[in-house]
């Protein structure tokens, strides 16, 4: 079974028809709150475009606009300003969608970042949200640098930062982490490291004792 492997992100399809339905136009700057880059910027308004991988969707999103210039290293940047409706697929079918308040994705490496308000769901109820995420395409690496907090029924769940190895599907919780339920379960530890293939959230480094609850009510 093959995992996406988050390569080659932004493959504009179609450019010609977005350019003539959408509008293309000249800017002499960056969006507010997007990394000042090279001129000039080329902004494509409310497109919505697919990632492909191996002949197979990966992802697809839409934003109000994308602007894209050249960077320090004459790379390709392209600025995403408000990033909607994002849908990510495993195996062909929809896992996560998610958005953004905006996003920067460079090339080559194909890296991404996404900024403000980041939030990711699924069919399932389960809810992640942080402040940025940082895909790195070589490395097959997400890492959130700053708080997550991740919802799922009735439990919470919280660090300081997540650093994930997508290609084994290991995702590792670092600082403050806390786990808690309604029924009053709670769990603190240093970190936490779950591992998808044995299904199992081990935590390392335990602050004080973890309280559990067992029965029914």
């Amino acid at each position: 079974m093959q995992r996406p492997k988050l390569q080659r992100w932004l493959i504009l399809a179609a450019v010609a028809v977005l350019a003539a339905v959408a509008g293309v136009r000249w800017l002499d700057r960056a969006p507010a709150g997007v990394e000042e880059a090279g001129e000039p910027v080329i902004r494509f308004v409310s497109p919505r475009f697919v990632g492909l991988h191996r002949g197979g969707r990966q992802w697809s999103l839409a934003a109000d606009a994308i602007e894209e210039t050249r960077g320090e290293k004459d790379e390709r940047v392209v600025h995403l300003i408000r990033v909607r409706d994002g849908l990510l697929y495993r195996d062909g079918q929809e896992a996560l969608r998610f958005e953004a308040a905006r996003g920067v994705w460079r090339e080559p490496g194909s890296d991404l970042v996404l900024q403000g308000d980041v939030v990711f769901v699924n069919k399932d109820g389960l809810r992640f949200e942080t402040q940025e995420v940082r895909w790195n395409a070589e490395a097959e690496r997400l890492i959130a640098p700053g708080p997550v907090e991740i919802v799922y029924r009735d439990q919470r769940f919280v660090a300081d930062r997540l650093d994930a190895d997508v290609g084994e599907d290991v995702y590792e919780f670092i600082g403050n982490v806390r786990w808690t339920n309604e029924r009053g379960a709670r769990v603190q530890a240093e970190r936490a490291v779950y591992r998808s293939e044995s299904g199992v959230l081990e935590f390392e480094g335990l602050v004080g004792p973890a309280e559990l609850v067992f029965g029914e009510d």
